[in-house]
């Protein structure tokens, strides 16, 4: 029974991050999943409840949009993110409530699985792999995956990395799932998760000659497969500005600077999207886009925050790096409502304690 529930926790709070905007008879999928997370939960904290406060607080600067947008359901994304920050005790919750290993069996499971989505979709069709999700989604979905299971290795061990045979397959695993997205930002991502693995471990000779036996079979397996990974890394490694992806993000960053001296600067283009054509792939822009420059500086310290507190965050930033890198680079805000949820509790956490906001 206890391992059911474990299944159930864990896919509450896969859910309450991936559901996005997903509907059913169009209702947003999300609300429901908020609903089950709050019937889990063992005990709420004023933290967390503050920090849903000051959400709620600021909500007429970003759904004023929602009586005057052709679509409303954009700004769904601001309730998603107030609701969403009970999500995070949950996480908290659910390592300490069950058992370490089981947790790490089920993420290796989940990460496997979707590797073999990820191999069998570039297999089949050639072009950058993708499982359920489109790439820029699944590489933050194997990152969840990684990074909860990298939770549950660096607390049994310690609170420090060490060597082992589960850590080392894991890390193969996930590093060839994360290559096959032919996503930047999933080179980015695994940059961040091998720099933090090597500042928090045990820097003993079996440690680094594992990280460097994985490194040497990951590359020998792509050479010998460079018919397979010749596109994926091309597309991963090589920058044009020409090409329309490329010219597409340096653009929003040039408007950024020019909409600074736009008289819609301060409270954003709400639904005047004449300007963009197309969500500019960036939370710090599209916060400074359509709501303008204030809730922009409020997230720009709620980011300051996250960078001051990240030692102290260390469990959430390793379960949160995809989607905390993938704000930065695709998707819009109602993809990256969670990070909204987490910048806010920084914020509140630099006057709190960490345990109320049930937070470890």
């Amino acid at each position: 029974m206890k391992v059911l529930m474990l299944l159930i926790d864990y896919f509450l709070i896969f859910s309450a991050i991936f559901v996005t905007d997903k509907k059913i008879a169009e209702f947003p999928l999300f609300f429901l999943v908020w609903i089950c997370t709050l019937f889990r939960r063992d005990k709420f904290y004023k933290g967390e409840l503050a920090s849903q406060a000051g959400l709620i607080i600021l909500s007429p600067l970003f759904i004023r949009g929602i009586f005057v947008s052709s679509d409303p359901s954009y700004y769904y994304f601001y309730f998603q993110a107030i609701c969403f920050v009970n999500t995070i005790p949950l996480i908290f919750q659910f390592l300490k409530k069950y058992h370490l290993k089981q947790i790490i069996i089920v993420s290796i499971i989940f990460l496997l699985i979707t590797v073999f989505g990820v191999m069998e979709f570039v297999l089949s069709s050639g072009g950058r792999g993708r499982f359920i999700f489109g790439p820029n989604m699944t590489y933050r979905v194997l990152a969840f995956f990684y990074g909860l299971l990298l939770c549950c290795l660096y607390i049994n061990d310690g609170y420090k990395f060490k060597f082992s045979i589960l850590f080392t397959g894991s890390t193969f695993v996930f590093l060839i799932g994360m290559l096959l997205t032919g996503s930047r930002g999933a080179i980015l991502v695994v940059t961040i998760y091998i720099v933090t693995i090597l500042l928090f471990s045990k820097k003993s000779k079996l440690f680094i000659n594992g990280l460097i036996a994985i490194s040497v079979f990951i590359a020998f397996i792509v050479i010998y497969n460079w018919d397979v990974f010749e596109l994926i890394f091309r597309r991963s490694f090589y920058f044009n500005i020409e090409n329309n992806s490329e010219n597409y993000r340096f653009l929003k960053w040039t408007m950024a600077l020019n909409f600074l001296n736009d008289d819609r600067v301060i409270f954003g283009l709400t639904n005047d999207n004449n300007l963009l054509s197309y969500y500019p792939h960036n939370i710090f822009l599209e916060l400074l886009f359509y709501f303008g420059l204030f809730p922009l500086l409020i997230f720009t310290l709620g980011f300051a925050c996250y960078i001051a507190k990240f030692k102290d965050l260390f469990i959430l930033n390793l379960i949160f790096l995809g989607t905390f890198v993938g704000s930065l680079l695709s998707g819009n805000l109602q993809y990256n409502y969670p990070v909204i949820s987490i910048l806010t509790v920084c914020i509140f956490l630099m006057f709190g304690q960490k345990r109320k906001f049930g937070i470890y």
